[in-house]
């Protein structure tokens, strides 16, 4: 599914909500020089040296950059699992955005604790150093799994994204066929529906319901990204994009661009066309096995190694 979801990227989402970029290279040097090239249009030509290598004490510019879009399970900042989590390459110069989901049940193996789910990173981090500690025990696992560089995220949690989808008077969306929400007690129909913040967020956590179960549940999010999306690029809400960038940032966990680089982004997205923005998801297969946080068995997404290192490669470099 492709949609405009750029600016799911700016406000947020995670489901996402909220925009969010927490630079673990230097942000002046990474993002501002992306920032800069992509409001001006276009990109400054470069001229080769003659021998073919890059000009003495000249870097070449970043093209892009990748972040992490991360969901807690928490109405709070207390402890939590990481939900939901994408990692988004965002290209400016060449107007493209790739999308990559990732199974919150994704086995990966963590030093000190062994091999166990992707989203007990978090809390695991969050128990050793608190929120910061637990998003970048997510976002190294997961930049190991991709085997990529992962520069930003956007954290947010339950109650951020309820609240931001209320503030712009809920999300239409349409469904190819019913969707029960085990935690709205509800059935959504097929069709076009308006929903707001706590049924949106009751649609992008359903997983128990649907037939294939987390992948169901990562269209849902898509879905729900793109609908997010192509309300917040309508002309009446341009105009009051940096309020919208304001209540945001009271609903992200964690950031650390100021409002000035949220609009300078917003404005990126809205220049990137709706068949530049391509979505993907992890391939591997389903298993189970003991867990060595809870002791007992669970069920695993486990990664196929090669076709997922290929996947970092072809969307994130």
């Amino acid at each position: 599914m492709r949609g405009r979801t750029i600016y799911s990227i700016v406000i947020p989402v995670l489901l996402v909500f909220a925009l969010g970029l927490w630079a673990l290279a230097d942000p002046q040097r990474l993002l501002r020089p992306v920032l800069q090239q992509s409001l001006r249009g276009t990109a400054e030509p470069s001229q080769p040296a003659p021998s073919g290598e890059r000009p003495e004490g000249k870097p070449q510019r970043p093209q892009g950059f990748n972040l992490m879009l991360l969901g807690v399970d928490s109405w709070s900042d207390n402890k939590a699992r990481a939900d939901m989590i994408m990692i988004a390459h965002v290209n400016p110069v060449q107007k493209k955005i790739n999308l990559i989901s990732i199974p919150r049940d994704t086995r990966v193996k963590v030093a000190g604790v062994g091999y166990t789910k992707l989203n007990h990173t978090h809390i695991v981090g969050e128990m050793a150093g608190g929120n910061g500690a637990g998003t970048q025990a997510t976002l190294a696992a997961t930049a190991a799994l991709l085997d990529c560089s992962i520069t930003s995220y956007i954290k947010v949690n339950f109650r951020g994204f309820a609240d931001f989808i209320d503030s712009i008077d809920g999300l239409d969306i349409t469904l190819e066929e019913p969707v029960k929400l085990t935690y709205g007690h509800q059935t959504l129909p097929a069709g076009t529906s308006h929903i707001n913040g706590a049924t949106a967020l009751d649609l992008v956590r359903e997983r128990a319901s649907l037939s294939d179960g987390d992948f169901g549940r990562q269209r849902n999010q898509q879905l729900v990204l793109r609908a997010l999306g192509e309300k917040l690029l309508k002309p009446e809400h341009f105009s009051d994009l940096l309020r919208l960038i304001r209540k945001a940032k009271t609903d992200i966990l964690d950031t650390n661009l100021s409002d000035l680089e949220l609009f300078k982004l917003a404005w990126t997205f809205k220049q990137i066309p709706l068949a530049a923005v391509s979505y993907h998801q992890l391939p591997g297969r389903s298993a189970y096995a003991r867990d060595p946080l809870t002791r007992s068995i669970l069920y695993y997404w486990v990664p196929d190694t090669q076709k997922t290192k290929r996947l970092g490669a072809a969307y994130l470099q």
